[in-house]
C-alpha cells in the first residue's frame, strides 16, 4: 500500500483556480473576442493573459508534505511512517455515515466517510453522504462503481451545513478490501409522541408501530406510526427520486424512529430523518406495552370495567387483564391464535365468537383488511371435555408445516373445557414448545391445572362453583380484548343465551337479561337464538360455522337475515327436542333411595340418538329441570350410558366435586374419571365396569 498522500496525489497542496477579477477573465486590458490577445502588451499584468489566477494551498491531511500523518479511516496519528491506515483500521475499519440530527464535528474531513452512489453519467459519480449532502468525483480506470453501491470517501476540504444546497462537494474514493459503517448523529433523548408533540422543533427517538404505510405520486411517503401508549401520527420521509426511502419497513414492523415535530398543513407531522428496524427484545417489549394499552384515552387494560359487576370478576380481574393482553399482543406481532371451543356445547360456541368478534374488531383498529381474519383466528370446536396430547400434536405439527418456528407458535385459548387434571399432559407438551395458553372455563379447576396453564380464568379457582358461565366470562373477556371498541352493546345478549342455555336462576343472569332487552333481544329472542345455534352446532360437529354462525348470534345486531335464519331454524330444533324429550319422559325408571330422595335413571343408550340433535346431556338436563320443579323432594337425575354416567342433583349444598372424590375413592378399580361443574358431573369408566359404577354411585347418595 502506498504512503503517498490520497488527497494531494503526494504534491503536499491542491490547487484552486478563480476567474481573474482585473480582466474579468478576458485576459486582456481591452475588450476582445476570446481569451488573451495577438499582441501581448495588451494582455493583463495580474493573471497575464490566462484570464484565471491559480493558487496552491497546502494539504491539510499530509500539512504539506505529501505523505500520509494521519489514519485514512479514523484520522488519528499513524504509529509507523510510510502506512495509512492505523493498526486499528487495519483490523476493523469503521466507516462514518452521517444521519439526522446532523453532527458537524463528522464535517471536518479528517475521518472517511460512507456515501452512496445514486448516479454514473460520463461527468463522474453522484453520491449521497447522507444528511442531505451530495459528493461527486472522477472514477479512474480501475474503478466499476454500480448504483447503490457504499463506498468510503475522505473530504478533499472541510465543509458545512450550507453546502447542502451547493454543488456537489468534491471528495475522493477510499479503496477498502472490507469495513463496516457505523451512523453517528447528534446525541437524542428518547421519547413519545406526547412529548414529542409538546414543542415544534423537537428531536426525538421513537420506538413505533407502522400501522400504514402511504407513497404519494411524485412525493413523500406517509407513514402512520402508533407508540406504546396507543398515540398515533403520521410521519413523513423525502428521498429525491420519490421513492418509498424505508422499502424493508412495512405495516405492523415495530421500528426506532429519529425525527422532528412540525405542522404541515395544520396538521402535526413527524419529520422522519432516520427509520430502521427494532431488535427482536425491543419489539416484543414494546407490543407487550402496546397490548395493555387503550389507544383512545390512553388507559391501561387494569382501568377497563366489567359489563356486569360481580365479586368473582373483581377477585379475577387480573386473569382478565393477562388473558387479554396476551390475545391483543399476538394479534400486534401478527401470531395465530387457535380458539379451541367445547362443542356442540352452546357455551363454548358463544364464549368462542365472542372473542373471535373482539379480536375482529381490534385487528380492525390496526389497519388489518378482511383477508387477514382467517389468517391469524382459527376456530375449533372441540368435542371432548380434555384437551388431549394428539390434539396438540396436530396443531403443532400444521404450525410448523405452514413455516411456523419456536419464535411464533400459536397461541392457545380453550373455552368451556380444558380445567381438569386430564388436560394437563397436552398443556405441559405446549410449554416445552414455549406455546401460552388461556383457559376460560366454569367447570371444577383440577389441582395442577394453574400450575400448567399461561392463564386460566375460572371461578372455581376462588373456591366458588358459582352461576357464572363459560359464556359469561368469554363475553367479559372480549370486552377487555375490543376495550376501544366499546363492543359491550353487540355481544352482551351471547351471556344471556349462555344463562337460558345453563337452565339456572341467578342475579347475575338477570343483570345480563336486562341489558340485553335494552339492546333489543327479548326472552322469546334469546330462546330461539339458543335452540338455532345448538341445532347447525351439532350438525356441524368439527367445523366452525363462520358467517352463518355470527349472523345466528346477531353479532352484527339485529337484522333481517339474523332474523330469517333464526325463524327458519328455531322451530325445526325445538319440534326435533321436543319429540327427543318425550321418548326420555316415557322411559324413565324412577326409583326411591333409602333415605327418601327419588332417583330418576334413564338408558341413554337405548332411548336417546346419541348422533343427532339433541345431544343426551341437554335432554338430561331439561327432564331434571322440569321434574325438580314438580317434586318437592330432592331429586337425583342419572343418564346411563355404557362408558359414562350423568349426575344431577337438586338436593340442596350437594357438592359435586366433594361427591367426584368420594366415588374415586370409593371404586379404584373402574378407572373413573370424574368431570364437573357447578350444575352436574360426567362420570366416565371403562365400559365393562357400568354396573360397579351404578351400584357404588347408589350407595353414596344413600348416606347423604
Amino acid at each position: 500500500m502506498s504512503a503517498k498522500c490520497e488527497q494531494c496525489f503526494g504534491k503536499g497542496f491542491h490547487t484552486t483556480q478563480q476567474t481573474c477579477p482585473d480582466c474579468k477573465g478576458t485576459g486582456s486590458k481591452n475588450l476582445i473576442l476570446g481569451v488573451g490577445s495577438s499582441n501581448q502588451k495588451n494582455d493583463c499584468k495580474t493573471c497575464k493573459g490566462k484570464g484565471k489566477l491559480f493558487n496552491r494551498e497546502q494539504c491539510d491531511t499530509c500539512e504539506g508534505t505529501g505523505k500520509m500523518q494521519n489514519c485514512l479511516v479514523c484520522g488519528n496519528s499513524l504509529e509507523q511512517e510510510g502506512e495509512m491506515l492505523c493498526n486499528a483500521c487495519l483490523d476493523n475499519p469503521i466507516i462514518i455515515e452521517l444521519s439526522q440530527p446532523l453532527d458537524q464535528k463528522y464535517l471536518d474531513g479528517k475521518r472517511a466517510l460512507a456515501a452512496k452512489v445514486i448516479k454514473i453519467d460520463n461527468r463522474g459519480v453522484l453520491l449521497d453522504l447522507g444528511a442531505g449532502f451530495k459528493g461527486t468525483f472522477a472514477p479512474n480506470k480501475q474503478m466499476n462503481p454500480y448504483i447503490s453501491q457504499i463506498l468510503p470517501i475522505r473530504l478533499l476540504r472541510p465543509i458545512s451545513p450550507k453546502d447542502r444546497s451547493g454543488s456537489p462537494i468534491k471528495v475522493n474514493p477510499i479503496e477498502l478490501p472490507k469495513f463496516k459503517t457505523v451512523k453517528k448523529h447528534l446525541p437524542v433523548d428518547t421519547m413519545t409522541i406526547e412529548e414529542i408533540s409538546q414543542q415544534v422543533g423537537n428531536v426525538g427517538e421513537l420506538t413505533c408501530q407502522i400501522v400504514d404505510v402511504f407513497q404519494i405520486p411524485n412525493g413523500p411517503t406517509i407513514y402512520t406510526i402508533i407508540d406504546e401508549n396507543g398515540k398515533s401520527i403520521q410521519g413523513t420521509a423525502y428521498t429525491d427520486n420519490n421513492r418509498d426511502p424505508y422499502p424493508k419497513i412495512n405495516r405492523k414492523t415495530v421500528a426506532k424512529l429519529i425525527g422532528r415535530f412540525r405542522y404541515y398543513n395544520e396538521q402535526p407531522r413527524i419529520q422522519i430523518y432516520q427509520l430502521e428496524k427494532a431488535n427482536a427484545e425491543e419489539a416484543l417489549n414494546f407490543m407487550d406495552s402496546l397490548a395493555n394499552m387503550n389507544q383512545k384515552n390512553a388507559s391501561t387494560l387494569s382501568d377497563n370495567s366489567f359489563i356486569v359487576s360481580h365479586n368473582i370478576y373483581e377477585e379475577l380481574k387480573s386473569k382478565f387483564v393477562d388473558a387479554a393482553k396476551k390475545i391483543r399482543s399476538a394479534v400486534l406481532r401478527g401470531q395465530n391464535i387457535i380458539l379451541r371451543y367445547h362443542s356442540p356445547s352452546v357455551d363454548g360456541t358463544l364464549g368462542a365468537y365472542a372473542i373471535d368478534f373482539a379480536i375482529r374488531k381490534f385487528m380492525k383498529t390496526h389497519g388489518a383488511k378482511k383477508e387477514e381474519y382467517r389468517r391469524i383466528i382459527r376456530k375449533l370446536p372441540h368435542r371432548s371435555s380434555v384437551l388431549e396430547i394428539s390434539d396438540v400434536s396436530r396443531d403443532l405439527s400444521f404450525a410448523l408445516d405452514e413455516g411456523g418456528n419456536n419464535t411464533n407458535l400459536p397461541l392457545y385459548v380453550l373455552i368451556d373445557f380444558g380445567s381438569s387434571n386430564e388436560s394437563v399432559p397436552a398443556l405441559e407438551l405446549c410449554n416445552a414448545y414455549g406455546i401460552e395458553s388461556i383457559v376460560i372455563d366454569h367447570n371444577l379447576a383440577g389441582s395442577k391445572i394453574e400450575e400448567t396453564a399461561t392463564t386460566i380464568i375460572n371461578p372455581s379457582l376462588k373456591n366458588s362453583i358459582s352461576e357464572i358461565t363459560s359464556g359469561m366470562i368469554s363475553t367479559e373477556l372480549a370486552n377487555f380484548v375490543a376495550m376501544e371498541n366499546e363492543i359491550n352493546k353487540n355481544i352482551s345478549h351471547l351471556s344471556s343465551v349462555s344463562y337460558y342455555s345453563n337452565k339456572f336462576k341467578s342475579e347475575i343472569g338477570d343483570a345480563y337479561d336486562k341489558i340485553s332487552a335494552e339492546n333489543g333481544f327479548n326472552p322469546s329472542l334469546i330462546s330461539d337464538i339458543k335452540f338455532s345455534i345448538e341445532y347447525v352446532n351439532f350438525g356441524l360437529r368439527f367445523f366452525d360455522g363462520g358467517e352463518v354462525t355470527r349472523n345466528i348470534l346477531h353479532l352484527s345486531g339485529p337484522s333481517l337475515r339474523s332474523e330469517q335464519l333464526v325463524n327458519t331454524i328455531s322451530p325445526v330444533a325445538k319440534n326435533k327436542f321436543e319429540e327427543s324429550l318425550n321418548q326420555i319422559k316415557d322411559n324413565v325408571s324412577e326409583k326411591e333411595l333409602k333415605n327418601g330422595d327419588a332417583i330418576f335413571e334413564i338408558d341413554l343408550d337405548k332411548y336417546s340418538q346419541r348422533m343427532n340433535y339433541p345431544s343426551s346431556y341437554d335432554l338430561l338436563f331439561e327432564f331434571h329441570t322440569i321434574t325438580a320443579s314438580e317434586n318437592p323432594k330432592p331429586i337425583f337425575t342419572l343418564g346411563i350410558a355404557d362408558s359414562y354416567i350423568s349426575l344431577i342433583s337438586s338436593r340442596e349444598g350437594f357438592s359435586y366435586s366433594e361427591f367426584a372424590k368420594s366415588l374415586e375413592k370409593a371404586d379404584k378399580k373402574s378407572g373413573i374419571n370424574c368431570t364437573n361443574s357447578h350444575n352436574s358431573i360426567s362420570v366416565l369408566f371403562y365400559p365393562g365396569h357400568q354396573e360397579a359404577v351404578l351400584k357404588s354411585i347408589k350407595k353414596l347418595l344413600e348416606k347423604l
